[in-house]
């Protein structure tokens, strides 16, 4: 029998002496690696909410997200919520409610905070979707109500932590790129996010800031492996429906022909792929062809 109080107690320890002592964990590799260890999610693991519903994709900006969103969008079971991320607004209210259950060093309070905040998450994803198909901001049949919503606001890849402990059983992909490529399609963006704007504006500090990103991706996937399906933007593009059944699959969902004409579909899209979207897949080796956000 699996002792879960002792690795419940494990993991608290951990947390309490680096999350409130460290108010910048989630953007630090290093404190992430000393919070979310193997440990705290085997502690926890059957605990979060059971639901499949929330499908998040994380990652690089201009790496090929916005294809993958609307190849999952394009499913009659499936909503896209683009990058309004009900998640990404929540996370310090998670991470101080989740602390404050871990001090009382008492599993049934850990749970009780993971059950209510991951049910708040999924309320206010569908509060996000009605609003959004009352707006009119993509055609569908209303009388469908989706299993799937998707959250592609791409800097939840730092609360990807947070996001298994919700959601275990929640499927989170990121599309990966070829570096240099990636890198230089984000160095000629002129990005509107501060962070980004900064991140971006010299090769120097977009090399820095995708090293960290790899560090990121290649911590969660040590501590959580398998649980990241990665898309290769490339195989994404040549092979476009093997990849979309295999992507479609992975939600648990059977495949839909609709898939096949994404493009068709009109949804609510806020990068720089906008025009892109509306356009099949064709190959190329520059940023005039494809899809890169």
């Amino acid at each position: 029998m699996k002792n879960y109080k002792v690795a419940f107690e494990k993991g608290a320890d951990i947390w309490i002496s680096t999350v409130l002592n460290n108010n910048e964990t989630t953007q630090n590799v290093a404190a992430l690696r000393q919070v979310f260890t193997p440990v705290l999610f085997n502690s926890l693991k059957e605990y979060g909410s059971r639901s499949r519903m929330p499908v998040f994709i994380v990652g690089s900006p201009r790496s090929g997200s916005t294809l993958l969103g609307r190849i999952l969008d394009a499913h009659p079971l499936v909503g896209g919520l683009s990058e309004d991320s009900v998640l990404n607004g929540r996370v310090a209210k998670i991470q101080n409610e989740l602390s404050d259950a871990i001090k009382t060093n008492n599993l049934q309070d850990v749970v009780s905070t993971l059950s209510i905040n991951a049910n708040e998450i999924e309320r206010g994803m569908r509060e996000c979707y009605n609003r959004m198909k009352a707006d009119r901001f993509f055609y569908g049949d209303d009388n469908i109500e989706p299993l799937r919503l998707v959250d592609k606001q791409l800097t939840n890849m730092g609360n990807i932590g947070f996001i298994r402990l919700l959601f275990p059983k929640a499927v989170i992909f990121s599309v990966v790129r070829e570096p240099m490529e990636n890198v230089f399609s984000n160095f000629k963006h002129d990005f509107k996010s501060p962070g980004l704007a900064k991140s971006t504006q010299t090769f120097e500090s977009i090399t820095d800031w995708y090293a960290g990103y790899r560090d990121e991706m290649k911590l969660w996937d040590e501590v959580l492996p398998g649980g990241i399906y990665h898309i290769r933007y490339e195989e994404m593009v040549h092979d476009f429906e093997h990849i979309a059944r295999a992507v479609i699959a992975a939600t648990g969902l059977a495949w839909d022909d609709a898939i096949l004409d994404f493009h068709t579909k009109k949804q609510a899209t806020n990068t720089y792929s906008t025009t892109q979207v509306k356009e099949k897949v064709y190959t190329g080796t520059n940023d005039e062809s494809g899809f890169h956000d």
